[in-house]
């Protein structure tokens, strides 16, 4: 009996630490791309914490930075279910690529996104980035071709990506999906 408790414990503890992987890419001067050893997928995730705050209000919350972040939030929206505190959508946007020195679009980028809400907090995960193509092409078929890696213009594309991600996006849902703050009435 207790070697099967200490064989869940230990499988339970392995799982937990599974999910904290980093792809080191310093190698060609790229930054850290997280990876999610259950899905073998590039995701970023976070719980961010919002004290005092309803997982209803925080949902409301993400609702709203959607419909502002996105010029057609209805689009890009595949799950908008308020009762369980879940909002889903896929996007995309472009990567640039230097063309005799003017930049173009490049390949096509795709994301998906879920954002779970509960009171006080809410998770949200950016996982299945793919390129554009006829199948599922996912940016980890560029990190883990040698060949791709090495090729400049891919490793500007990752960068761009990632700057998207972590930069961009991030920081937008972030600051979004905050209670605005009440401005004080001044005592004359």
């Amino acid at each position: 009996m207790r070697s099967i408790f200490f064989s869940i414990l230990c499988l339970f503890t392995l799982s937990v630490m599974a999910q904290d992987k980093q792809i080191d890419l310093s190698a060609w001067g790229l930054p850290s791309f997280p990876l999610d050893e259950e899905t073998q997928l590039i995701s970023f995730s976070d719980v961010v914490d919002v004290e005092g705050v309803s997982a209803a209000d925080l949902y409301q919350l993400g609702l709203n930075w959607i419909g502002d972040y996105y010029k057609n939030s209805s689009s890009v929206m595949q799950v908008k279910d308020a009762d369980n505190g879940i909002l889903e959508g896929k996007h995309s946007f472009y990567v640039m690529r230097d063309v005799n020195g003017q930049m173009v679009k490049g390949d096509l980028i795709k994301y998906q996104f879920n954002i779970r809400f509960r009171d006080g907090r809410y998770k949200y995960t950016i996982t299945r980035i793919n390129v554009q193509k006829s199948a599922y092409y996912g940016i980890e078929e560029w990190i883990n071709d040698e060949n791709k890696i090495s090729d400049p213009e891919i490793q500007d594309f990752l960068e761009q990506i990632h700057t998207f991600f972590t930069e961009e996006y991030i920081p937008a849902m972030t600051e979004g999906i905050q209670p605005k703050k009440e401005a004080k009435e001044e005592d004359w």
